[in-house]
């Protein structure tokens, strides 16, 4: 009896020992900018003003590629004039700005990490449910 109590304390022990070693990921926050609406971060306002192309393979379908969005943003810092950039998610051609950033300067970076809601074989996005994801590092 004794055996059997000290091996089922070793295993209950044993298991609450190595489930807590486990490391989780960190979870990305992100900072939704709806269509066409300004929104603040620290000293920028950031505007979608349009997207320009969205192309990405739809939900149900098989696709040749996994396409793009490709969106116009604006940028305002304060004190300056507003800064129009196109920025793509997903398949760049050649010559095209290959990078995510939108602003960054020696105290933080943000970043476009993604663009909703994803397109799908039953629905067809309106411009203005768009909402740009972005990330601030």
């Amino acid at each position: 009896m004794k055996n059997i109590l000290l091996s089922l304390s070793f295993i209950l022990f044993s298991t609450f020992l190595f489930s807590q070693t486990k490391e989780g990921k960190t979870p990305i926050i992100t900072i939704k900018a709806p269509y066409n609406q300004s929104i603040i971060i620290k000293n920028l306002t950031i505007k979608l003003v349009d997207v320009l192309e969205d192309s990405r393979c739809p939900t149900g379908t098989t696709c040749v590629w996994a396409g793009r969005a490709k969106m116009l943003i604006e940028v305002t810092e304060e004190g300056q004039d507003p800064i129009q950039k196109e920025l793509i998610l997903g398949k760049k051609l050649p010559g095209e700005y290959t990078g995510d950033s939108i602003f960054f300067n020696e105290a933080f970076t943000i970043k476009v990490v993604g663009l909703t809601p994803y397109p799908s074989v039953e629905n067809k996005i309106e411009k203005d449910s768009y909402t740009l994801l972005l990330l601030v590092n």
